[in-house]
């Protein structure tokens, strides 16, 4: 498979690292954020910044947009949660659950459930409506740094710091299974579209898949970078999907055979100079949208 990749934009509008890229509240927008500690909005349409929808005392690892709710969660590097309402443009509440950085949020809008992912090794069920917590779980001595939802297996999977993976049922919140993914910390994971694996990404550098219809049984092993993968994006259409590491680079991967296309990076693309730390593959022109440790944000138009 011919794959053809075009720079469409280099956005400079951070001070800091860019830590996380995640959608916006249309299709043609997206949010990011970082050290700066900004959340900024941009548009798709202009490829410009239009809104810093929060300013924060601490840096900002995540964000989780709750459209429903209208509400926007920002988790900081300081164990909190800002909930912003982004009608008011205000903060309306603080959440303090975790005693180290927050690294990932997930929003499960079947159980009306935030799920909150810490440095302390803790991983918090919050409830929307009064932000209760309904569940807190002490899982480790390391950072747990990502969680993704699977709706068809009705599970929550989380990245771990010890090398292992864990599988909550999502209505339960009940441990499913465990084991260990990785030689080193598990970074990133995320449900492939066919409904039959896990992918996970991890600072030993390789992406490993496992069969879901198999008890978790190892599929396939792949030495995918140089350095520790730190996000797993698919296209909208679940025919490729892309990994971001610290080795500076992005590489394109087919989603049905896992078979590697093509590697972006500085030299041949003018791609990103530092640790790429963030992937969001757009349903706008299905942009694949990356944010770096070098401040940038880099535009990507991947074709077959």
């Amino acid at each position: 498979m011919k794959v053809d990749v075009q720079k469409v934009a280099h956005l400079k509008g951070h001070d800091g690292a860019v830590y996380t890229i995640n959608n916006g509240k249309s299709n043609n927008h997206f949010l990011s954020a970082g050290s700066d500690r900004m959340v900024v909005e941009w548009s798709l349409d202009e490829l410009k910044p239009e809104h810093v929808l929060a300013r924060t005392p601490g840096v900002i690892y995540c964000t989780c947009l709750i459209d429903e709710y209208n509400l926007l969660l920002v988790g900081n590097d300081q164990g909190g949660i800002h909930v912003i309402d982004l009608e008011k443009r205000a903060e309306v509440r603080y959440l303090l659950g975790h005693t180290k950085g927050v690294f990932s949020l997930l929003w499960n809008a079947e159980q009306q459930h935030i799920i909150s992912c810490g440095g302390d090794g803790n991983v918090i069920c919050w409830d929307v409506q009064n932000f209760h917590s309904i569940k807190s779980m002490a899982l480790c001595d390391a950072k747990i740094r990502a969680v993704d939802y699977s709706k068809v297996h009705a599970s929550i999977a989380l990245a771990c710091g010890d090398n292992v993976i864990r599988i909550f049922d999502s209505n339960t919140l009940e441990l499913k299974h465990e084991w260990q993914a990785h030689e080193m910390s598990v970074n990133t994971v995320c449900f492939h579209p066919n409904g039959r694996w896990l992918l996970s990404g991890s600072r030993d550098a390789h992406l490993n898949v496992w069969d879901l219809e198999n008890d978790y049984k190892l599929h396939k092993q792949i030495p995918a970078h140089n350095y520790a993968i730190y996000s797993i994006a698919f296209h909208p259409d679940g025919k490729l999907f892309a990994t971001a590491s610290r080795d500076k680079t992005i590489k394109i991967w087919d989603s049905e055979n896992l078979e590697f296309l093509v590697r972006i990076d500085n030299e041949f693309h003018q791609g990103h100079v530092n640790s790429v730390n963030s992937l969001f593959w757009t349903n706008y022109n299905n942009y694949l949208v990356s944010g770096s440790d070098d401040r940038s944000i880099i535009v990507w138009k991947i074709e077959i």
